[in-house]
């Protein structure tokens, strides 16, 4: 089992424009990234790979990997986008609850 991580700054997202700019940067989603949450999920239970195919970030991980973003600057993050933020819980939720082998962690900073 391995851990991974990204840092995202918060400071950087104002909308949902800006949020899917951060992740596509951070995580490395493929071009033809859709920009909406349910692309987010695809890209994000897509990094569980078993080194089976490529996937659609620039992450490839093995069943029981551990995968934590690391949100920075959260606490003004949280106070001044709650909507982007309680989207973000959902589909991380979603995620995580798509298959047993898969784990995202959520850190504040």
């Amino acid at each position: 089992m391995s851990k991974n991580q990204i840092h995202v700054d918060c400071s950087k997202i104002v909308d949902w424009e800006t949020f899917h700019d951060e992740f596509q940067e951070k995580m490395g989603f493929f071009d033809g990234y859709g920009r909406n949450m349910n692309a987010w999920i695809d890209c994000m239970g897509d990094m569980y790979t078993n080194g089976e195919y490529e996937s659609l970030s620039k992450f490839s991980l093995n069943d029981g990997d551990i995968f934590t973003l690391i949100l920075d600057q959260s606490e003004g993050f949280i106070e001044n986008h709650l909507d982007i933020f309680s989207g973000l819980c959902e589909c991380i939720s979603f995620v995580n609850n798509q298959d047993e082998n898969i784990s995202l962690n959520l850190e504040l900073r």
